[in-house]
């Protein structure tokens, strides 16, 4: 049997398994080391919007809004900002989250006020 063959007999074999997901895992860098502060006119800003949003909303209506929000990385400190783009069903004041119709197939969809970082 020529080497090249009888090498890849063994090939699939690994010897320590997630072994290499550990790896690749431990070399990730998120994109962003922190979430960023808001300055106060940008959180100035983003209130008056949010208060529309909760006019709209309170007359039975739901617009479709994008928001750019941060997401904590689950495994290393940092995180990313994603943009979700979603019909709000309501907005609950107290607990400080955006309930959304979930249009992108997540159900029960909430974003979190604090992690708002601009709203389109």
């Amino acid at each position: 049997m020529p080497l090249y063959k009888r090498a890849a007999q063994f090939a699939p074999f690994a010897a320590l398994r997630g072994y290499d997901d550990m790896v690749n895992e431990e070399i990730r860098v998120p994109e962003v080391d922190h979430k960023r502060e808001l300055e106060e006119h940008e959180a100035e800003i983003l209130n008056q919007k949010l208060n529309r949003i909760i006019t709209l909303t309170e007359a039975g209506e739901h617009p479709t809004v994008t928001f750019t929000v941060y997401e904590a990385d689950k495994k290393k400190a940092g995180g990313r900002y994603v943009e979700i783009t979603d019909s709000v069903k309501r907005i609950d004041i107290v607990n400080r989250v955006i309930e959304l119709m979930s249009m992108d197939g997540f159900l029960n969809r909430v974003v979190k006020v604090d992690d708002i970082a601009d709203i389109q």
